[in-house]
């Protein structure tokens, strides 16, 4: 795809090839150019993942099918560079829109492949325990907590073919209603109250256990 945006073919003399090499870190890798080839060498998937991506941007930068004759190496500085998705929904108010619990795509594939080149290896998505995470304190669980997850998954699956991981964005233990079913059945999870909410203690035996398996369910 990227060959044929920039008008070139992909059957002609000059070979590009990637091979397993020895590389000082993860992520890093090196690329050989001679008169005939490009050698692309990598010791995992992410470096081999950098070294494609920095020669479709030299071609870029060079406005043709031009590199520069001998021997570059690269790794990262910062091993984890994680951003917030531009096109996802912000779950607080005045909007409070959830990206898990509708079907748009939030992620396309362009804008995936523009964090990558752009060096992103990482996204976070906000959501809370109590939409996803079963645990044994209480019964009832979010009615639509199987589609959240099957998003996710989706989302976790898309953004991994990027080499872009997923971390939850999660600013647990949150606050609670009145009514919240958790809360009923242990009411020592109930600290003071903000905004008509009741906060989550977390210094009793139940709240230790809620955490534990609403994070080991997740």
């Amino acid at each position: 795809a990227f060959f044929t945006a920039l008008g070139l073919p992909d059957n002609g003399p000059f070979k590009i090839i990637t091979e397993s090499a020895q590389t000082p870190k993860y992520e890093a890798f090196r690329m050989i150019v001679s008169e005939t080839e490009c050698r692309i060498q990598a010791n995992d998937t992410e470096g081999m993942r950098r070294g494609i991506f920095y020669l479709e941007d030299e071609l870029l930068r060079a406005d043709g099918p031009f590199l520069k004759v001998g021997e570059i190496q690269r790794s990262p500085f910062i091993h984890t560079r994680v951003s917030r998705c531009f096109f996802g929904p912000i779950k607080r108010p005045p909007m409070n829109r959830d990206e898990l619990a509708d079907d748009v795509d939030y992620y396309p594939e362009n804008y995936l492949n523009r964090l990558a080149h752009d060096g992103v290896n990482g996204l976070w998505l906000t959501f809370e325990f109590k939409d996803l995470c079963k645990t044994s304190l209480v019964q009832q669980c979010s009615p639509d907590r199987g589609q959240r997850l099957e998003k996710l998954r989706k989302t976790v699956a898309k953004c991994r073919r990027y080499g872009i991981q997923v971390f939850p964005f999660c600013i647990e233990p949150v606050a609670m209603a009145p009514g919240n079913p958790l809360l009923k059945a242990h009411p020592e999870l109930g600290g003071g109250t903000a905004g008509g909410q009741r906060l989550f203690c977390p210094f009793s035996e139940a709240a230790q256990t809620y955490l534990r398996e609403a994070m080991f369910d997740l």
